[in-house]
């Protein structure tokens, strides 16, 4: 509970990501724009 309380009890985005199953970052990639998911794609 320590990171509680260095983050006064928000969770920093990275920490949420770590938890996030396949099918989550699944519907993540559904929901952006067609041609953001295309950008990004070429970036990975």
């Amino acid at each position: 509970m320590e990171q509680l309380k260095k983050y006064r009890g928000q969770f920093p985005v990275w920490a949420a990501v770590e938890l996030f199953t396949l099918g989550i970052i699944r519907n993540c990639y559904l929901n952006i724009r067609t041609d953001t998911q295309k950008k990004y794609c070429k970036v990975i």
